[in-house]
């Protein structure tokens, strides 16, 4: 689920235990590290 908060997003999925646990078992933190690249990408495209 994502959420519009002002002009960046907010990545809900990552909370949920079944996202987080699916990319981190690719590498411990990967689910984190993809919402900030998101955010970063939302935030630099205008997003």
């Amino acid at each position: 689920m994502t959420y519009m908060i002002g002009k960046v997003t907010h990545m809900a999925h990552v909370g949920d235990s079944r996202f987080s646990a699916t990319y981190d078992k690719v590498w411990p933190g990967l689910a984190t590290f993809f919402r900030d690249a998101m955010k970063v990408y939302c935030t630099a495209n205008g997003a």
